[in-house]
């Protein structure tokens, strides 16, 4: 595809990326339009997506590796929060 040299966090520049994948999805004839962004592209696409829920009813979202690793540990150090685990690295040093 060709690039787009705008902002990726600009709102036309999301929309033209959801529209190219759709119509490329159509091309294809593929029933769902799969598309991987980073978190603040992403925020901005759902924005789209739930404003006009008729346009963009078969496009999904996905989350890079990157920002859904980082929900993981997110959550999981806030579960381990004062488990005493943050001692651990005390007694190493």
């Amino acid at each position: 595809m060709k690039p787009i040299m705008h902002p990726i966090t600009d709102c036309t520049t999301v929309k033209k990326c959801l529209t190219t994948s759709m119509e490329v999805t159509r091309k294809l004839n593929q029933e769902y339009t799969l598309v991987t962004m980073d978190l603040a592209a992403a925020k901005v696409a759902y924005d789209l997506i739930w404003g006009d829920q008729e346009q963009f009813a078969k496009v999904v979202v996905n989350l890079g590796p990157f920002h859904t690793s980082c929900s993981y540990l997110g959550a999981l150090g806030k579960m381990m929060k004062g488990s005493g685990f943050e001692d651990i690295d005390r007694l190493f040093q």
